[in-house]
């Protein structure tokens, strides 16, 4: 829904791999327009050979609350500036 729900699922699907995202119950959610519910569902991909590790635990909340639009004010301003960077180098081609 926006940038920084997208940047979340980006980040979570570069991690955890596109085939296990495929198979997911959060893609099924967001597939249904469920858009809550599947940023919720990013806090159950937290184990690696079925171990919870605290780094993927920290991983998740924060793209959770990327998903959820809860994002820093400081990483807004300069999300943005990179975005709006991006956009003038891609106008210049």
């Amino acid at each position: 829904k926006s940038e920084y729900q997208k940047a979340a699922l980006i980040s979570f699907a570069y991690n955890v791999g596109t085939t296990n995202l495929a198979k997911s119950t959060l893609l099924k959610s967001l597939n249904a327009g469920n858009h809550i519910d599947a940023c919720n569902r990013l806090s159950d991909w937290v184990y690696a050979q079925k171990k919870k590790l605290n780094g993927l635990v920290r991983r998740r909340e924060e793209e959770r609350a990327w998903c959820l639009g809860n994002v820093p004010m400081d990483v807004k301003v300069t999300y943005s500036e990179v975005v709006d960077l991006v956009k003038q180098t891609a106008e210049k081609r």
